[in-house]
């Protein structure tokens, strides 16, 4: 379990194959599926779960023989010796897959939703802006073990990415907070339209004011129409019954 985020999506995974297993009059494989997406739910809440007086999350794992509880390895220490595993953006995906019970989706969305930590003016940060390494530069440098070098890649180290508000928004909805993923929905239409508008194109990521970061031309399109998908999703009233692939 070294990633909560993808270990989310497999548990997505297995649900859809049970799906499509049921669909097929498969039982046995239905049942298989159903129980592999049930104990992947139960390792990430026995095992991954953290919380503080700021809210919760899910942490990465990566213990050296077997599995063992979050408490029992030491993920990160504060100056003072107390215990702070890191956290980033992807410590919530497994709200969009339904992990958390009612009570921990509460304390997630708390830390989510904190201004100071992950809520932003347009949108959803992918790093806490309380985080040491915190930043919204237009690229980042990664150290390639195999090359040797630094190596310039994409920016998941706090600006707001496209991606991260629709599964955002999605998680809300999943727990009531319909009001929230609309905000959310309507943040990112407005910023992907003065995007267009004030530069002509669209970019991978963007700064807490709305800034494109990359790449400087302006060039990307890719997960950014997930837009659409938030407005058909949260403000149908506003694609004027636009239905594609329909």
């Amino acid at each position: 379990m070294e990633d909560p985020g993808a270990t989310a999506f497999m548990i997505l995974e297995y649900e859809a194959m049970a799906d499509l297993s049921a669909i097929l009059h498969l039982s046995k494989e239905q049942t298989w599926f159903r129980k592999s997406a049930q104990r992947l739910r139960d390792l990430m809440n026995d095992l991954a779960w953290y919380e503080n007086e700021q809210g919760g999350f899910y942490v990465a794992l990566r213990f050296k023989g077997g599995s063992a509880h979050l408490g029992d390895e030491v993920v990160g220490e504060t100056i003072a010796g107390s215990f702070s595993p890191y956290h980033s953006w992807v410590s919530f995906l497994p709200l969009y897959a339904g992990v958390p019970d009612a009570e921990r989706a509460e304390k997630m969305f708390r830390l989510l939703l904190d201004p100071g930590e992950y809520r932003s003016p347009v949108g959803i940060r992918t790093l806490s802006a309380r985080n040491l390494y915190f930043n919204q530069a237009p690229r980042a440098l990664i150290y390639d073990h195999k090359a040797a070098s630094r190596t310039p890649v994409s920016n998941w180290m706090g600006p707001v990415w496209i991606l991260s508000n629709y599964y955002m928004a999605e998680a809300l909805a999943k727990y009531g907070h319909e009001d929230e993923a609309r905000k959310i929905t309507l943040e990112t239409a407005r910023l992907l339209l003065n995007s267009l508008e004030t530069r002509g194109g669209l970019f991978e990521c963007y700064n807490d004011n709305g800034q494109g970061l990359w790449p400087a031309s302006g060039g990307f399109v890719s997960w950014n129409v997930l837009a659409l998908t938030l407005l058909r999703r949260f403000a149908p009233e506003l694609t004027g019954g636009w239905q594609p692939f329909v």
